[in-house]
């Protein structure tokens, strides 16, 4: 159902199961730079969805949708990326579906914790995961904290769920739409 979202382009609020898209401003400023860390592990969303529905959700399921609203709001009143890597903390918990799918894979907890501690910032999960994120203000500095966890994961300072290495992207977040 997320399929709208990647055609539609640029940032926009999703609803539902994905399929309701409303188009946001861009967010205006030089990109900011995103680690995503995805370790080779499993996670089928059917099942993230069915632990999800058997009860393992956040104490409050409503703060997800306040914090996206909230984020919505700033984006379409200009928010810059500098801005965007401030609200990490609180983007980083806005998650309803990380409950549910360390219910499946328990090790993403240990895992999110110890990216957690190794970058110094907050770390989130990327939909119904195992993607994990954490923002920078630059992609230089993305590279870097790449870098470092290559080296966490070789040294056993970060252990990895699931059999073989992990994808560790640096990139950026769009701060402007394209046009074709």
């Amino acid at each position: 159902s997320d399929v709208p979202f990647f055609l539609a382009g640029g940032p926009a609020l999703v609803e539902g199961r994905g399929e309701r898209c409303t188009p946001l401003a861009a967010i205006r400023g030089a990109p900011a730079g995103v680690l995503l860390v995805t370790p080779s592990v499993a996670v089928p969303t059917a099942a993230v969805f069915a632990a999800y529905d058997a009860g393992a959700h956040p104490r409050d399921p409503g703060a997800t949708r306040l914090t996206s609203a909230h984020l919505a709001t700033e984006i379409g009143a200009g928010l810059s990326s500098v801005r965007l890597v401030e609200r990490a903390g609180v983007l980083a918990v806005a998650n309803d579906l990380f409950a549910a799918a360390a219910t499946v894979v328990p090790e993403l907890i240990p895992f999110r914790r110890a990216l957690a501690r190794l970058l110094g910032r907050p770390v989130g999960q990327s939909g119904s995961g195992p993607t994990a994120w954490a923002l920078y203000p630059s992609l230089a500095e993305a590279a870097l904290a790449a870098e470092a966890v290559r080296a966490a994961i070789r040294d056993g300072t970060v252990g990895i769920p699931g059999v073989g290495q992990p994808s560790i992207i640096a990139t950026t977040i769009a701060s402007t739409k394209e046009v074709a």
